[in-house]
């Protein structure tokens, strides 16, 4: 038996109102994740069709639960999808490479991006020495008497 992606949205939208307890919130989640009034949603219905028949091959219960973690997990992974292809455009557009990115990855995840400093850091301006204060009476010339 195939699951139809309206079967999973059924399914996940009323998982997420038994959560939260509201119809409100259930609403708003399937529309943010499936569309609606020619909005398109995050989930890929392509994604989620074959997520679906995954579990459908696999012969596991495909109960509420699993229709919203499976809605969950293509929804996370169509945007990150879309976050990684627009950083990708700006870093090209920037003129920094794929393997520039990679190669600063390394150094981060290996922590020798915070002992090797990228630009040297400025030396220290010295601050500036204080000016004398005139002291009352103490003008030059002395003792002030006639």
């Amino acid at each position: 038996m195939s699951i139809s992606s309206d079967m999973i949205k059924e399914l996940a939208i009323r998982a997420m109102k038994e959560k939260t307890g509201s119809e409100d919130m259930a609403k708003a989640f399937g529309f943010l994740m499936f569309g609606g009034f020619g909005v398109p949603g995050v989930v890929d219905g392509a994604k989620l069709a074959s997520a679906a028949d995954k579990i459908d091959e696999a012969g596991q219960e495909f109960t509420e639960d699993v229709a919203l973690s499976l809605v969950s997990d293509v929804a996370k992974a169509t945007l990150a999808e879309s976050l990684e292809a627009a950083a990708l455009t700006v870093l090209e557009e920037a003129g920094i490479t794929a393997e520039a990115v990679a190669s600063m990855s390394v150094l981060i995840v290996t922590g020798l991006l915070d002992s090797t400093p990228i630009a040297p850091e400025p030396e220290p301006t010295p601050e500036p020495e204080p000016e004398p204060t005139p002291t009352p009476g103490g003008g030059e010339g002395g003792g002030g008497g006639e």
